[in-house]
């Protein structure tokens, strides 16, 4: 996970931390973006992960 960048041109969707991976994908995948936030459950920005992060991570069987 990549830290959360200072703007963005255009907003992006956010993913709650603690979500499965596989979730994270359908997530992202039905959303036609690419990349998500990643919050806190008080809305916080974490991070931010790509659907090609969580791709890769799923292929190789680790936890990212």
């Amino acid at each position: 996970m990549e830290p959360p960048p200072q703007s963005e041109s255009r907003p992006l969707p956010k993913l709650k931390s603690g979500l499965t991976l596989e979730i994270a994908a359908k997530e992202l995948t039905n959303s036609s973006y690419d990349a998500a936030f990643v919050t806190a459950d008080s809305g916080q920005p974490l991070g931010l992960i790509s659907l090609r992060q969580i791709t890769a991570a799923l292929s190789s069987g680790s936890a990212a």
